[in-house]
C-alpha cells in the first residue's frame, strides 16, 4: 500500500477569503480552480510541486445544497481562513482504512 500526501486545504467562510489568505501568507496568486457540483463547493489551485498543490476551498453559494454533507465539514466552517486539513491519496484503500488508527 502506497500512501502519498495529496493536497493541502485552506478553507473559508468564502472562497474570496480563502484565496486571500494564501495569497497574503504566501506572496503569490492562485490559479483559477472549478466547481464540485456534487459537494456544493469551489475552489482555486496552487501547485507545490509535481502532483502536490494547495487548495483555497469554500462552500459555492451558488450551488445547489447536497444531499450529503459537505468535505472538509465546511457545513460547519466558521471564523478566519485557516489550513483546514491534508488529503493523502493511495493505491488500497481498504488496506490504509484497515492500517489506520
Amino acid at each position: 500500500m502506497v500512501l502519498t500526501l495529496d493536497h493541502i486545504a485552506v478553507a473559508g467562510e468564502t472562497l474570496a477569503e480563502a484565496v486571500a489568505h494564501v495569497e497574503e501568507a504566501l506572496g503569490v496568486a492562485m490559479a483559477p480552480g472549478g466547481v464540485h457540483v456534487e459537494m456544493g463547493t469551489h475552489n482555486r489551485l496552487l501547485a507545490l510541486g509535481p502532483g502536490l498543490y494547495l487548495e483555497a476551498i469554500a462552500v459555492n453559494p451558488a450551488a445547489a445544497h447536497p444531499e450529503r454533507r459537505r468535505w472538509f465539514d465546511l457545513d460547519r466552517f466558521s471564523g478566519p481562513a485557516r489550513l483546514s486539513n491534508w488529503i493523502a491519496r493511495t493505491d488500497d484503500l481498504p488496506a490504509a482504512l484497515g492500517a489506520a488508527p
